[in-house]
Formats: structure tokens, sequence, C-alpha cells
């Protein structure tokens, strides 16, 4: 099982937390600190997996509002076409690429899921990433 990290924000306050099939189990109520702190001490997402098995969730999804997985990050440095097949996803007729695509990304180019996204008005679409 993949541990799902999670930034929230309910009734005006901000933790994080691992998302279950029933909802969220509330780590920060719990331990503190941010997805961004735990990352950056190095928790084995082994040991998340086994505290959180015996942790029933706090709250269900449609009771928080989903920030950035990671609040606060200083750089994001992502790598695009980083999987096999990833073509054949596409479905347009290029090559598979010798190397991965490497981007950065601001911080607050980043929004939670269900939340509002900006679009620059010189683009006509937005790209996933």
């Amino acid at each position: 099982m993949a541990v799902k990290l999670v930034s929230f924000l309910r009734e005006g306050s901000e933790s994080w937390g691992i998302a279950k099939d029933n909802g969220i189990v509330d780590m920060g109520k719990r331990h503190g600190g941010s997805v961004l702190e735990h990352l950056q001490k190095g928790v084995d997402g082994t040991v998340l997996e086994q505290m959180v098995a015996s942790y029933e969730a706090d709250y269900v999804m449609s009771d928080v509002a989903l920030l950035p997985p990671v609040v606060g990050g200083e750089k994001i440095i992502c790598i695009g076409v980083n999987y096999a097949n990833r073509n054949a996803e596409y479905k347009d007729g290029s090559a598979d690429p010798d190397w991965p695509s490497l981007f950065m990304r601001a911080p607050n180019s980043f929004t939670g899921s269900h939340s509002p996204l900006w679009r620059p008005p010189e683009s006509l679409q937005l790209d996933y990433e």
C-alpha cells in the first residue's frame, strides 16, 4: 500500500495527514509538523503505513479542503516522460524519448485538488503536470 500524504484545511486550521479509503487520518493532530517537515526528516513510508493502519479516519474527504500536497516547499523539480510506454498513453505517434524531461515549477503554481487554477491569457491550454 502506498502512503498518500495530504495537506488540508479544516475549519480554518491547516494540518496534514494520510488519505485512506474512508477519509483522512489527521497526522498533524497526532504528531505535529507538516508534510514538508516529515519529508525533510526522511520519515520512512513503511513506518507511516504501520502507524496509520491502527488509526481510524478523523474526517471524510468532504470535511476538508485539500491544499497542495507539500505546503511551503522552496523549489519543485519535476520529471516528465519518466515511465515506459508513455507514448502509448499519448497516442501521438512520436518516438520514445531518450531521456526524461526536467522542468521547474514555482511553489505558487500548485493548488489543491478541486481548487481553481489560474490560466495565463497567453496560454490556450493547461497541462496536467
